[in-house]
């Protein structure tokens, strides 16, 4: 995937060099204008491709096009008037009808120009400067297109130039419909003469009749040569077919491979996601665990302070009740003191001052009840709301330390799996690298093998075995080496691993003691 960006990016650059080279060579054919009205399309055109740039191809082409057209000095087709507001369409040259030659060249030069428009950058637009051959062109736009295919395109260049070849398929078969109508239209008028030819003979003189056989072989000529390019433009279309459908087919082998390589990428994101989903799991059970402790701690106080609450109304009841008491004695002396009045009215002047006094100290103790029941009242919703607030701020701070535990624990987590994948890369890149040592010793053993095979003679056969078996000890000896610190490095590392998870266990061991958080 990243050489595939690679080579978008570098074929963005090159089209965008090529289209700015190409924008200055236009405009100053644009500013030798003479004609104000056409010069001003011109530009709206040169600012319309220059919104265009996720049509770089497309662009490029437009430009290309408008220059060559400057430059001949004629200004024809869609650059007559102002271009159209959307996305740019596929450009098609318009339809060549005449029945000469160049009809053929033309549509080859086309196909050769597009595709170099798309692909190759040039420092100045490329044009063909005389009409080849039609099959010369087929086969040089075939040969390109095949060394395109050899090559590796990016998709987005694959799909342009499937664009490209599907437009020119299209303008081949206009082409060939127009063609086969004319010789069907030739056809007819050819047996029309030849029926007035059947009916004039004989009525005409021999003057007419030299001319009406002259007209039809004029007429038979032209129908040979139209049949004949008819079957040229045929094999032309079915060589522009065969490219086509090879490019097709790679460009679908090409994506094949990259959507083998993202569902590859795909299923070992979804392994680590669910590595992940495990582990978020694991974290929550451990904070539903915390929030249940806190919730039974919070119930048991609010068992306490509603225990306490209770004791302390029914402290206040037994209050109200003695008052109750008192007042019910108060109000018997008083009967009392009633029937002893009706029967000491003798007694009653003495007793006034007395009666007066004992109900302003009734009124007093009255008041001073009163009061105190208020204070009390007002100091019990004061301890209440004090409890309450205390209880909240406990509650918020708890929820911050739980915060803040979690963070450090997925830094922590995050941290590990860092340092697991560098020393993995680290290993397997020593590994990698011994393997390669050990290839190029076996090739060089090889190598120095049957060098001493071809030159020495069969005398020195016994000195050469011995030279081999000292060197095949001396790599045994060397293999062993490289193999006891490769293993003594693999050990370093797992070592180095085992005292990060330990080190992970203590942190997490020191964060969590007796079920509460420090």
């Amino acid at each position: 995937m990243s050489k595939s960006k690679d080579q978008n990016e570098e074929s963005d650059v090159e089209l965008d060099e090529y289209y700015q080279e190409t924008i200055g060579e236009t405009k100053r054919y644009i500013s030798r204008l003479k004609d104000p009205q056409v010069a001003q399309v011109c530009k709206k055109w040169i600012e319309r491709l220059n919104y265009a740039k996720n049509q770089r191809p497309l662009r490029n082409q437009y430009l290309a096009e408008l220059y060559w057209r400057l430059k001949d000095g004629q200004i024809e087709g869609v650059f007559r008037r102002a271009p159209s507001k959307g996305p740019l369409v596929p450009y098609q040259k318009p339809l060549v009808t005449e029945t000469d030659s160049c009809s053929e060249s033309s549509a080859s030069t086309q196909i050769a120009r597009s595709c170099k428009h798309h692909w190759v950058r040039s420092k100045e637009p490329s044009r063909p400067e005389s009409p080849p051959k039609s099959q010369e062109v087929v086969d040089e736009t075939d040969e390109a297109l095949s060394q395109d295919g050899r090559s590796e395109l990016s998709p987005k260049a694959q799909f342009c130039l499937e664009n490209t070849s599907k437009v020119q398929l299209h303008i081949h078969q206009q082409k060939i419909d127009h063609l086969t109508d004319t010789v069907r239209g030739l056809q007819a008028k050819n047996e029309y003469l030849n029926q007035q030819l059947i009916r004039r003979q004989g009525r005409e003189d021999g003057n007419e009749v030299h001319q009406l056989r002259v007209t039809v072989k004029q007429k038979n000529g032209e129908i040979s040569d139209l049949k004949s390019r008819v079957l040229q433009v045929q094999q032309m279309n079915k060589n522009i077919k065969d490219c086509h459908e090879e490019i097709i087919h790679r460009c679908r082998d090409a994506m094949d491979e990259q959507v083998q390589r993202f569902k590859f990428k795909l299923r070992q994101e979804e392994m680590k996601s669910e590595q992940l989903s495990q582990e978020v799991d694991k974290l929550t059970l451990k904070v539903e665990k915390l929030s249940q402790e806190k919730e039974e701690e919070l119930r048991l106080k609010q068992e306490n302070q509603e225990e306490l609450q209770a004791d302390r109304e029914r402290a206040f009841e037994s209050k109200y009740k003695h008052l109750e008491s008192i007042n019910g004695d108060l109000i018997r002396e008083n009967e009392m003191k009633e029937k002893n009045i009706l029967l000491l009215n003798t007694r009653l002047q003495e007793l006034e001052n007395k009666l007066q006094s004992k109900s302003e100290e009734e009124a007093k103790l009255q008041s001073l009840l009163n009061d105190q029941c208020s204070t009390m009242k007002d100091e019990f919703m004061k301890i209440r709301n004090e409890m309450e607030e205390a209880n909240k701020q406990q509650n918020q701070v708890l929820i911050q330390k739980i915060s803040s535990l979690k963070k450090c624990l997925l830094k922590l987590e995050k941290s590990k799996q860092k340092i697991i994948l560098d020393y993995k890369q680290k290993i397997f890149e020593m590994e990698k690298n011994k393997e390669i040592e050990m290839k190029t010793l076996e090739l060089h053993l090889q190598e120095q093998h049957n060098e001493l095979s071809t030159s020495l003679s069969s005398e020195k056969q016994c000195e050469l075995d011995s030279l081999v078996n000292m060197l095949e000890e001396r790599y045994k000896g060397f293999v062993i080496k490289t193999e006891a610190m490769a293993d003594s490095q693999r050990q370093k590392y797992l070592q180095k691993l085992t005292d990060l998870e330990n080190q992970l266990c203590y942190l997490k061991s020191t964060i969590k003691t007796d079920g509460t958080y420090v």
